[in-house]
């Protein structure tokens, strides 16, 4: 009995002690491991709770405003000029003819090389036209003077015959008086010209060329001419001769072109330049070269609307040669399409205009 209360004693203040070791425990100090496995779990509950809402809020509308200042596709690869075509141009029918807009069609055409070949137009002309009494005789007047144009039939002159007979001394063509080589109180003759005349409403013009360019003209070739400083008032002719001979002094080809001086600006002695053109014989999809505007780093023509012939699209294209005065166009247009040909400066300010108004709204 004695031993049993013993152990009965022993088991209580036993019990009693664990118990108060478990009510007066203290936190286990900083670094030990059960301390740190704590705080990790502390942390890591609030981390997933501070952040659980933070990618559809916290960068809320970041897209629009973290990147300001950034260019539209800046990010996708996009190549400088990929937006040249955008802001379609809307001209009245008094803009258009202010400016002086036009509007060609993009279409097959053989491309051409020009050749530019220089020259005169001989002092003495090739078709002369005399006029000459029919009969000796003393003329008593005068009627025209250098420069004159007369038409055929008109009365250059009056005169006597030896008989005291009166004599008319008319044109035999129209042309320009050259030369007046009799005076009045001066006889004129049979066999010498008394007026010489010219038609001077086609002229010949003389060119040179090397022996390689020579090699490219064909008889009836069509030419240009004009004065080499102002390189206007066109005159429009052909080639009439090609020489089979080399100038042994010059080493170049002579080349005659009837050219056209209806207007008479042309005058003989005169320096001119010529332009031939000389086709590829390949046609190809093309457009002048005024109708192409370098817009954006691309190249751009103005496509007039197939609904609204007073709008017009800047379209890029892709272009090949350049020859003639006429641009190959390798994509972009089709043929048939209609496209603004002088007054493109005009356009592509306008949509220059267009680009920066968006762009000032847009921010």
């Amino acid at each position: 009995m004695k031993k049993t209360l013993i152990i009965s004693s022993i088991l209580l203040l036993t019990g009693f002690g664990i118990w108060k070791g478990i009510s007066n425990r203290k936190a286990p100090p900083k670094g030990c491991p059960v301390e740190a496995a704590l705080e990790k779990a502390k942390h890591d509950g609030e981390t997933t709770h501070a952040h659980a809402g933070e990618s559809a809020d916290a960068h809320a509308g970041e897209s629009a405003g973290a990147h300001d200042g950034e260019p539209a596709g800046a990010h996708a690869g996009e190549p400088a000029d990929a937006h040249a075509g955008e802001g379609k141009v809307e001209l009245s029918s008094e803009q258009r003819q202010t400016v002086g807009l036009t509007v060609i069609p993009v279409e097959f055409k053989p491309l051409s090389e020009v050749l530019e070949l220089t020259g005169s137009i001989p002092e003495e002309p090739s078709d002369l036209i005399s006029a000459m009494p029919s009969e000796p005789c003393v003329l008593s007047r005068v009627t025209v003077n250098v420069g004159e144009r007369v038409n055929k039939g008109s009365i250059l002159a009056i005169g006597k015959t030896e008989s005291g007979d009166p004599i008319t001394l008319r044109s035999p063509r129209s042309g320009t008086v050259l030369a007046v080589t009799r005076k009045a109180g001066e006889t004129a003759d049979t066999f010498s010209p008394a007026v010489l005349l010219a038609d001077l409403t086609t002229l010949t013009l003389s060119l040179s060329a090397t022996t390689e360019d020579a090699s490219n003209l064909k008889v009836g070739q069509k030419v240009e001419a004009f004065h080499p400083t102002t390189r206007s008032d066109r005159h429009s002719g052909w080639i009439t001769t090609i020489s089979p001979r080399v100038d042994p002094e010059t080493r170049l080809v002579r080349v005659a072109a009837k050219v056209d001086n209806s207007n008479g600006h042309l005058r003989l002695g005169m320096f001119l330049t010529a332009n031939v053109h000389i086709q590829s014989g390949k046609s190809v999809l093309s457009v002048s070269e005024e109708a192409v505007l370098r817009v954006n780093g691309a190249d751009t023509v103005y496509l007039q609307d197939p609904d609204d012939e007073h709008a017009f699209i800047p379209t890029v294209v892709k272009t090949g040669e350049h020859r003639g005065g006429r641009v190959a166009i390798l994509s972009g247009l089709k043929a048939g399409a209609r496209v603004a040909g002088s007054g493109t400066f005009y356009l592509k300010s306008e949509q220059m205009k267009g680009s920066m108004s968006e762009d000032s709204h847009g921010h």
